[in-house]
């Protein structure tokens, strides 16, 4: 019988009580030890033949939390915050490049230990979505022109599930869970700032793709068959996937792994497991209807998780207007509106707004004639 699926594996009883049983047999077991025992003795194992051992140590903090079992403790604290990359001059931007592709001639070099740290520095300095670790099985390259960096790539694991592309290689769960392996993610994708070459990018993706397979063998023991990427459609348009004779299979909604919570709201929902109007009711038909723009954090870099910053730029403006006791005419309140905005827009942008005002006043003739100049963001103090 069959309990649930972790890190795409499903657990059934007869293991979680072989896990438990493990546990209290041996109370110098360590978390490491029990994951590699699982997977040798369940054949849990990559496709290369090792153990899934990151991925057996994740799905036992999954059973762990949803009570089904109790670890062992940790042998050592987890470094679970996100560590802080330092800049330095080794990623510092270099000499502007503007030429044709044809004229550069391009290497391509695999990231080795040596030199990952130096990637993570670029990617984090440069790439809008900065450093994270890339998931599963990863490889990564420099392209270099003349010895010089002037791109980077990244390749990890293939997203779990995502119709367009499951719809357009048209197999089943099944097959996928068996041969999901096979597809690999382009995760990052990298032409440094101060480069512009023209068609530079179709190039380095060409470049590329005829030499991935092999280097994933040699290292992974197996040939990928597929890429994949997915491109923020309000970003880019994805014209040098296109220029490369990638196939664009269709849009994602955006979820990721939200896609099982929202699908199970609208079951709840037609199975009239709770009442419309009720508060629950009220709620979750409202989540329904704003998925995109509540869950708008998940595909934009940097995009908070609430308003609570406007609320709190807000409150000053009411507590003004109640302090003012309102307002005596519709001009005075346009002109109390104008200077809440500067200000509070000085606020936002680190800009003392009483010295701001001032400057403004004093500069009127500079203001007049460039006022771009004179925003609170492009404004500094003398």
């Amino acid at each position: 019988m069959s309990i649930k699926r972790y890190s795409g594996r499903i657990f059934t009883e007869a293991e979680v009580t072989w896990i438990k049983s493990q546990i209290q047999s041996d109370a110098r077991l360590s978390r490491s030890q029990l994951s590699r025992r699982f997977c040798k003795t369940f054949q849990w194992r990559k496709p290369n033949g090792t153990v899934k051992d990151v991925s057996c140590r994740v799905a036992f903090l999954h059973l762990e939390r949803d009570g089904l079992i109790k670890l062992p403790p940790q042998k050592q604290a987890s470094a679970r915050a996100p560590k802080h990359i330092e800049h330095t001059l080794l990623t510092a931007p270099g000499v502007p490049l503007d030429c044709c592709a044809g004229e550069l001639g391009l290497e391509c070099e695999l990231v080795i230990r040596q030199s990952s740290r130096l990637w993570n520095e670029f990617i984090d300095r440069y790439h809008y979505l900065g450093y994270k670790t890339l998931p599963g099985a990863q490889i990564r390259y420099f392209i270099l022109s003349q010895g010089d960096v002037i791109a980077l790539l990244g390749f990890g694991a293939a997203a779990w599930k995502t119709a367009p592309r499951d719809d357009f290689i048209g197999w089943s769960p099944k097959t996928r869970r068996k041969n999901l392996h096979l597809v690999i993610n382009n995760a990052r994708f990298l032409i440094l700032p101060w480069i512009r070459v023209k068609n530079l990018g179709s190039r380095i993706l060409s470049l590329v793709s005829k030499r991935i397979a092999d280097d994933w063998m040699q290292v992974y023991q197996y040939r990928p068959v597929l890429l994949e990427s997915f491109v923020q459609k309000d970003r880019f348009s994805g014209t040098v996937y296109k220029a490369s004779n990638w196939l664009y299979v269709g849009d994602t909604t955006g979820r990721g792994k939200l896609a099982r919570t929202h699908k199970g709201m609208k079951k709840q929902k037609k199975d009239k497991c709770f009442e419309p109007d009720w508060s629950l009711g009220t709620a979750i038909t409202y989540m329904q209807n704003h998925w995109t723009e509540l869950t708008a954090f998940l595909r934009i870099e940097g995009a908070p998780l609430d308003n609570n910053c406007v609320e709190r730029a807000l409150k000053k403006v009411q507590l003004h207007r109640k302090n003012a006791y309102f307002f005596k005419t519709e001009f005075g309140a346009q002109v109390a509106d104008m200077f809440m905005g500067l200000i509070e827009t000085c606020v936002l942008a680190e800009t003392n707004p009483f010295d701001y005002l001032v400057t403004l006043i004093e500069k009127a003739s500079d203001v007049k004639a460039a006022p771009e100049k004179w925003l609170p963001w492009n404004y500094c103090a003398a």
